[in-house]
């Protein structure tokens, strides 16, 4: 995975940070691999503003304020990542995914963010997301 990152734009997909902040068993070297890399700037990291709205969703159900405190830290406040807007021109071309693709909307939007940013790696254990042309998919392993 390193190799794969390095002196790359990589765009962050929602499970990732999942995996950083819950923990999932079986990935916690890789985590703390990429906690690493990360603070070393190996490469540029970028994630949607609509990563907030999916992370966000259990630990508000849960009334976990620190959970939610913890993600918009990671995100939001850390530096360690760029947060992509999502416009009208994101829409569009999610739109246009959709349709070409047939991707979900989530996807879609991400995935539309990650090109409109320039990245060329999503970095994403989700074996559905099918990507244009322009991007690579690294497994979160």
């Amino acid at each position: 995975m390193i190799s794969a990152l390095t002196a790359r734009r990589v765009s962050v997909d929602t499970n990732v940070f999942i995996y950083l902040l819950e923990g999932v068993e079986g990935l916690e070297e890789v985590s703390q691999t990429f906690r690493r890399i990360i603070v070393e700037r190996a490469f540029e990291a970028f994630t949607s503003e609509f990563t907030l709205c999916e992370v966000l969703v259990h630990p508000l159900r849960r009334a976990a304020d620190e959970e939610v405190a913890a993600y918009r830290s990671l995100i939001e406040i850390s530096g360690a990542f760029t947060t992509i807007p999502v416009d009208l021109p994101a829409f569009v071309e999610a739109a246009r995914l959709r349709a070409t693709l047939g991707l979900r909307t989530p996807d879609a939007i991400h995935v539309a963010c990650a090109l409109h940013s320039g990245c060329d790696v999503i970095l994403s254990n989700d074996q559905r997301l099918q990507l244009h042309s322009h991007l690579i998919r690294v497994e979160f392993r």
